[in-house]
């Protein structure tokens, strides 16, 4: 059995790929709910006809997104092997919000 988000998807999938499907009501209704609940969205932009659906801005340019990572990443070492998670959280959490914390294991 479908999971309701696999029956969109394959609705909207057969919609695309076979025009004699297109007149049913049962799936125009489909596509039209799908594209009125992505209207709603920021990130989103769909077309008139809800058939097109892109984003509402551009993608950084990959130079771009490395170096806003770069300007938030801090990377801190040596570490004692016994050393956990939660001990680096808290000491970084203490001087602002934090939004991940990953502590590579000794090999």
């Amino acid at each position: 059995m479908l999971l309701p988000h696999q029956r969109l998807m394959l609705c909207c999938s057969l919609f695309k790929r076979e025009p004699c499907l297109r007149t049913s009501k049962a799936l125009k209704d489909t596509i039209k709910a799908v594209a009125d609940a992505l209207r709603t969205s920021k990130a989103l932009k769909v077309s008139e006809d809800g058939q097109k659906v892109g984003r509402s801005t551009e993608m950084l340019k990959l130079e771009d997104l490395i170096e806003q990572l770069n300007a938030r990443t801090v990377a801190a070492s040596p570490f004692s092997f016994d050393l956990k998670r939660d001990d680096v959280e808290a000491f970084f959490s203490q001087y602002g919000k934090r939004r991940e914390c990953f502590v590579a294991l000794h090999w």
